[in-house]
């Protein structure tokens, strides 16, 4: 289902990560990369934009700081003068490129949320998506849209080892993502012993790193700069 790396939010450009914007997606692309992960937060009048929060990074790439209206988001000026996009936006581009998939990290927004808006407004693109859950109650939720490829997002403490196991065991998912500490704690293992599952983590960018992780039976990368 994947290649080896996953552009994470659009992909970096010019040594700059997390942007969401334009010109690192046309990068990604260029540079070979056909699954394309990305952020998705609500405004303050409930629309979707690609940001992966509204203080960090709002901070680092447009200079602002808080939640904002769809309005003072897109006239914002993004570090070098980089396009921001709308959930709208990014659905058009991938609708003209039919080789990519797009793989969700939705933040305050729902998995299912997510997916009902590509349902009401380009259903065509929602077998190309690999939507992210985090929580096990997202699981039937999400499945009403999408009941084939979802990746359980390990990221949350709430669970434990035993528990994503046991869930994972009777409600089917395409692979599992896990933070860095997670697989170096042997997780990865353990999944690929008890599930025989895809393993994925993030965010990895030198191949040293990588090697350590495949290592650590860890199969694809988030990844900002490799390619």
């Amino acid at each position: 289902m994947f290649t080896k790396y996953i552009a994470h939010a659009c992909g970096g450009i010019e040594n700059i990560s997390y942007s969401n914007s334009l010109e690192a997606l046309n990068l990604a692309y260029e540079n070979g990369h056909r699954y394309i992960e990305f952020d998705i937060n609500h405004t303050t009048d409930g629309e979707y934009v690609l940001l992966h929060d509204w203080q960090k990074t709002r901070d680092k790439i447009f200079n602002q700081k808080g939640r904002a209206s769809l309005a003072e988001f897109k006239a914002d000026n993004m570090i070098n003068n980089y396009q921001q996009l709308t959930l709208a936006e990014i659905l058009i581009w991938f609708k003209k490129h039919p080789d990519c998939y797009i793989v969700s990290d939705t933040k305050d927004v729902t998995p299912a949320e997510f997916l009902a808006f590509v349902k009401k407004t380009e259903p065509q693109l929602i077998e190309r998506i690999i939507v992210q859950i985090y929580y096990f109650s997202q699981y039937q939720k999400a499945i009403i849209y999408h009941p084939k490829a979802i990746i359980f997002g390990a990221y949350h403490n709430e669970y434990s080892e035993t528990e994503i196991i046991e869930f994972l065991k009777y409600n089917p998912c395409a692979a599992i993502s896990m933070t860095q500490d997670k697989a170096e704690n042997n997780f990865a293992f353990l999944v690929k012993k008890e599930l025989n599952l895809p393993t994925i983590t993030f965010t990895i960018n030198d191949i040293e790193t990588e090697k350590k992780f495949q290592n650590l039976a860890i199969d694809f990368f988030f990844t900002d700069f490799l390619k």
